[in-house]
């Protein structure tokens, strides 16, 4: 969704029911002005860095899915999906197509 440019002191709010990821908040004038936002019901996410690792701190031990996202890869749909156990310290690794 996009907001028009704001006016001095306006205020813009928007909620969401639900868990929702990506959202893509974008400019309509400027294409290149975007950003994706994920909004969770939890604090257990990450964003990888340059060299694509990550790392998800203070998860409980149990039954997880796990779910990596790139926006030019999944854009119409959802990530790449791995059911994990998470017992102490939990390694996983995706491989994401570039087309």
């Amino acid at each position: 969704f996009n907001f028009a440019q704001p006016t001095k002191e306006q205020v813009n709010e928007r909620g969401f029911d639900k868990p929702e990821v990506p959202v893509r908040f974008m400019c309509n004038v400027h294409p290149w002005m975007f950003a994706y936002v994920g909004v969770f019901d939890h604090p257990y996410f990450a964003v990888t860095d340059k060299d694509g690792n990550f790392k998800i701190s203070g998860a409980p031990n149990g039954k997880y899915m796990i779910e990596a996202y790139h926006p030019k890869t999944h854009r119409d749909g959802p990530g790449v999906s791995k059911e994990i156990n998470v017992n102490g310290d939990t390694k996983v690794d995706f491989t994401i197509e570039l087309k």
